[in-house]
């Protein structure tokens, strides 16, 4: 009896599990395979190699977050960087896949080199846009005018690669996160 074939968002979503699991260096062709119901051949009808195979499924990360992302807005530069964080600690294991990427550029086919530069894209746009409601927020008087958007966009985007040592819920990690960026911890203020 032949196996039921898997689609391309099984396979996608399939590697991004295993990575996860298992880290880039002990993933490969065939434990996806021995995941997914259907042949390693159709694997190789997607994609040539285990390298564009990564990089495409961190573009499906990165899209899913600048989908995400750009769903965000509710007129409050603030409380749309409360929601963008909350996006952000959903989705950090983006984070941890985009750390793969050195090993990546040592297999630069055609196929990984566009998807290292929609990356890079997708990463700019992130970074943009909360450089772009820190503006805002210092605009309307909800933050410092002295300090650069660019640095609490910096500081903002390095929430999301902080441990949660308290082992709490994700919404609640990421609304203690934007309680320490946005007041600090002084006692004064």
């Amino acid at each position: 009896m032949r196996k039921k074939l898997f689609t391309h968002e099984q396979l996608l979503e399939k590697t991004e599990e295993l990575l996860l699991t298992y880290g880039y260096e002990k993933f490969h062709l065939k434990l996806l395979s021995m995941h997914l119901d259907g042949a390693r051949s159709t694997i190789y009808s997607y994609y040539k190699n285990k390298e564009e195979i990564v990089s495409a499924c961190m573009c499906n990360v990165m899209q899913r977050v600048l989908n995400q992302t750009n769903a965000v807005h509710t007129g409050n530069p603030l409380q749309d960087l409360r929601l963008l964080l909350m996006v952000y600690m959903q989705e950090s294991d983006l984070h941890r896949l985009l750390k793969t990427i050195p090993d990546l550029k040592m297999h630069a086919s055609t196929s990984i080199q566009e998807n290292m530069r929609m990356l890079e894209v997708g990463h700019q746009k992130l970074k943009q846009k909360i450089v772009q409601l820190c503006t805002e927020a210092q605009q309307a008087g909800m933050l410092r005018p002295h300090l650069s958007p660019a640095i609490m966009s910096a500081t903002f985007y390095a929430l999301i690669d902080i441990p949660n040592v308290q082992v709490l819920e994700t919404e609640q990690w990421a609304a203690l996160l934007f309680d320490l960026w946005l007041n600090g911890t002084s006692l004064t203020s």
